[in-house]
């Protein structure tokens, strides 16, 4: 079984400054051997705070399941004061709750860190538009996944170029897409984040649809 080192401390006196590691070692010694220990959340580095949910924008996938798009303020703590796009799975929240938001620069348990980062962006030609492409990456703890957008930034619109993944230098998986049009970039999405990168600035309330203030 399970025993908290807070739930231990409602039913006996320990000193304040004992660590866990006395407390195994006391135990031990009077035979109750303990088999580990564990730290929830002790493998979690980087920015962690409580965000509030401001928007929550549902997208069916292909697989059948789920994503949700949405913006959550995490105060100054991002940085910008703005509220931060997130992609998530999860399904038990809704606007107005708050949430455990790990920002960028995290790592998660397993090694999983929560960095993107872009390789030099040009500046080109795509029909009549200009605009600023790239490419980001992101490392998982088993591969990499490279994502190419090109934004326009006067027009505040955006398209995903290609989604790759790549393990062991090889491409695994690649979604290019030579027919993706230019969509707008919404508030609190994935291409808000890239449209920032690219364009140094936020998408504006006209371009974005940014969320009226409640």
């Amino acid at each position: 079984m399970r025993a908290p080192l807070s739930w231990i401390r409602e039913y006996t006196d320990l000193p304040a400054d004992l660590s866990v590691e006395d407390l195994a070692a006391r135990l031990t010694t009077l035979g109750l051997k303990l088999e580990a220990l564990e730290r929830p959340g002790a493998d979690i580095t980087g920015p962690l705070v409580i965000g509030r949910v401001l928007t929550m924008e549902r997208e069916p996938q292909k697989n059948g399941k789920t994503i949700n798009w949405c913006s959550v303020d995490v105060g100054q703590a991002n940085g910008t004061g703005e509220p931060q796009g997130i992609v998530c799975g999860a399904h038990n929240f809704a606007p107005g709750d708050l949430v455990v938001v790990v920002l960028p620069g995290g790592v998660l348990p397993g090694g999983f860190a929560l960095q993107i980062d872009m390789a030099t962006k040009v500046e080109e030609m795509d029909g009549v538009k200009l605009v600023e492409r790239a490419t980001f990456r992101k490392q998982l703890p088993t591969a990499t996944i490279e994502t190419t957008v090109a934004v326009d930034c006067a027009g505040e619109t955006a398209k995903t170029r290609s989604v790759k993944m790549i393990s062991d230098g090889k491409v695994v998986s690649d979604n290019t897409n030579n027919a993706a049009q230019y969509v707008p970039v919404h508030f609190g999405s994935a291409e808000a984040m890239y449209y920032k990168a690219l364009c140094g600035k936020p998408v504006s309330d006209a371009g974005g649809g940014a969320p009226a203030a409640q």
